[in-house]
């Protein structure tokens, strides 16, 4: 896949900037889900783009609830039962 992502995520953290963990690579279920009018999670839920997409839903809750301080009870459930 290349390493381009390595390097911006080094220039950034560099810079002083937070750098999501999660890296979204260009995979086709991306660019296809959206013809039949789908989500990527919809379209291939078992796929390497569905993954990557719930890991990075699930470091942005995880990282807007750290700062606010709440979890509701689906969302503990949903980051609890998440593939890690």
């Amino acid at each position: 896949m290349g390493d381009r992502h390595i390097h911006a995520r080094e220039a950034a953290e560099q810079a002083g900037f937070t750098v999501c963990p999660v890296v979204l690579f260009h995979r086709a279920a991306v660019y296809d889900s959206p013809l039949p009018g789908l989500a990527v999670q919809e379209y291939e839920p078992d796929g390497k783009a569905a993954y990557e997409f719930a890991q990075l839903y699930k470091y942005t809750t995880t990282l807007l609830h750290n700062n606010t301080g709440t979890h509701d009870e689906q969302t503990k459930a949903e980051l609890s039962g998440s593939r890690s």
